[in-house]
């Protein structure tokens, strides 16, 4: 399928794979490089990011585990080599529709086996919003995903209702009355894959109950026209450009 026809699957779902983006050999290596950057920031930092609401809500989720890293790039060359790569780069500028991209920011997940905690559905948007609504999430899977109840799971089309109202207790979510796991459609992925996935598209993921890790990079990334719409401080690294020129001086 051309990076054209994903485009359009893209404004029509609000989100689209490209499979197989990355080689065995780069995604072996980026997992080797994310499991040591987790371990090394564990060492000093509480990386545990489950957020209460699902640790509340969610039966099962109480002693579960969602480990993070955030702004990635400053700890390893490989991610800075990844955001700036040919095939990623061709990719967010088809689905985009601009030539000028500007990171938001950067993070490493590892739901660890058997014991990975649920991400409760909500919009990217609640935590990241900007006036336009121009921020896309890229996410790189880094191990296949054999448990089907753990995938990525969304509500197609979502993106076409604009901003939802939000719940912020215990962490910005969803009403779990109105949009449970259950009610979201899994995406298969495999080691390699790349999701990208608009801010508006209602999305989470479920228990890691398997016997193997989940390892995924995450890129966000918006248009350098677009401006956030609050003013909660932003990532470090935040403004950094991938692609093209940023003309706002």
């Amino acid at each position: 399928m051309s990076f054209i026809d994903k485009a359009t699957l893209f404004n029509q779902n609000g989100y689209v794979v490209e499979k197989n983006l990355l080689s065995k050999i780069e995604v072996d290596y980026l997992r080797e490089e994310s499991v040591a950057l987790v371990k090394l920031f564990s060492e000093k930092h509480d990386v545990d990011v489950t957020l209460e609401c699902a640790r509340n809500k969610i039966t099962g989720a109480e002693e579960t585990q969602l480990l993070q890293c955030e702004d990635i790039h400053f700890y390893s060359a490989s991610y800075c080599r990844l955001m700036v790569d040919e095939r990623m780069v061709s990719l967010a500028t088809k689905v985009m529709g601009t030539n000028n991209i500007k990171l938001h920011g950067t993070k490493v997940f590892i739901k660890p086996k058997n014991n990975g905690s649920p991400v409760p559905l909500h919009q990217d948007y609640v935590d990241f919003p900007y006036k336009n609504h121009s921020l896309i999430s890229a996410i790189i899977f880094l191990e296949d995903v054999i448990d089907s109840s753990s995938k990525v799971c969304l509500i197609p089309c979502s993106h076409k209702q604009g901003p939802l109202e939000h719940s912020p207790d215990g962490g910005w979510h969803l009403p779990f009355d109105e949009y449970s796991l259950d009610s979201a459609t899994p995406i298969h992925v495999q080691a390699g894959d790349v999701m990208l996935i608009d801010c508006l598209t209602v999305h989470g993921s479920g228990f890691n109950r398997s016997s193997q890790a989940q390892t995924f990079i995450l890129l966000q990334l918006c248009n350098p026209d677009d401006e956030p719409d609050d003013e909660r401080p932003y990532p470090r690294g935040y403004g950094m450009m991938i692609q093209g020129i940023n003309t706002n001086i």
